[in-house]
């Protein structure tokens, strides 16, 4: 299926696009007080620079660092549903993992780990990063 609004291809299930957050309606609206309805997240993650102290470099030159959010949509819109905690040095966001981003992959698995306990399930859906897992977890009616 797709968004109503943006497009964007979603699972059949979803009751809330990925990308721009619109509730979705089902095919027969009639029969979706009986059907499973679910939130979605996905693993995200926002970057900062900071400058390298002077003594290792005379120019100004930054060192990215990123830390790992889990953005959700469920009921009442966007929230963040989870957090890594450290900031890591992050040498290849988009590309993919290398050796050097060992602390990033171990909060990627905490956060994994984090989202699960919660009663998150993995879907087969990735997001456009490496990192970028997609989950889903069962909306409690009532």
């Amino acid at each position: 299926m797709f968004c109503s609004d943006c497009g964007t291809e979603l699972p059949e299930e979803a009751s809330f696009c990925w990308k721009c957050g619109k509730r979705q309606q089902s095919r027969d609206e009639a029969d979706s007080q009986q059907q499973t309805q679910w939130e979605v997240c996905e693993i995200v993650y926002e970057a900062r620079t900071r400058p390298f102290p002077a003594s290792v470099v005379m120019s100004r030159v930054t060192s990215p660092q990123v830390r790992l959010w889990v953005q959700a949509i469920g009921p009442n819109g966007r929230y963040t549903a989870a957090r890594s905690e450290v900031w890591c040095v992050s040498y290849s966001p988009e590309s993919g993992p290398n050796s050097k981003d060992r602390k990033t992959i171990r909060e990627l698995d905490q956060l994994i780990q984090t989202l699960v306990a919660n009663g998150w399930e993995p879907t087969s859906e990735k997001g456009g990063g490496w990192f970028s897992h997609r989950f889903r977890r069962r909306l409690v009616a009532g």
